[in-house]
């Protein structure tokens, strides 16, 4: 079932699943350890990444969960998710430009979560579990279902 609070839709495997199941769904989904800046590289302006090198970190992220610290600049809530969003990410001192962002939907488990997720402030770094489902045009990363990884801060 699709997330309507994207548009267009973003596919949300965990739809209709308790809490505890759509948990599950992300501990069972095969780990991909591609670090978020090495897409953010491939898929920069002036990158040396070629298509087909992009279709191969593709293939090994779609389907698969990672886990990564997301730089956050907005936090959004729909459908019982926080939608967390990343502005492009930076790239550090290469040449090319930045343009990938991050949408990571994140399940609240429960309390700590909650007022975890209600304090996230702008260029906040939160790591997020969840399985990427697609990289719509380059230039977003939909990671659907998630969860934060660490609520203490």
């Amino acid at each position: 079932m699709p997330l309507l609070g994207c548009a267009p839709q973003v596919n949300d495997p965990s739809a209709g699943l308790a809490i505890k199941d759509a948990v599950a769904l992300i501990d069972r989904a095969p780990r991909s350890e591609v670090k978020l800046q090495e897409v953010a590289m491939a898929y920069a302006f002036g990158t040396r990444v070629s298509n087909a090198q992009r279709a191969a970190l593709d293939k090994a992220l779609i389907g698969h969960a990672v886990e990564w610290d997301l730089p956050v600049s907005d936090v959004g809530y729909a459908e019982d998710r926080f939608a967390l969003a990343t502005s492009a990410i930076p790239l550090g001192s290469h040449d090319a430009v930045p343009r990938l962002r991050v949408a990571a939907f994140v399940i609240v488990r429960d309390e700590a979560d909650q007022r975890f997720l209600m304090k996230v402030r702008t260029d906040q770094v939160v790591r997020v579990r969840g399985i990427v489902q697609e990289i719509r045009g380059g230039t977003v990363v939909a990671i659907v279902p998630a969860v934060v990884v660490d609520t203490r801060h």
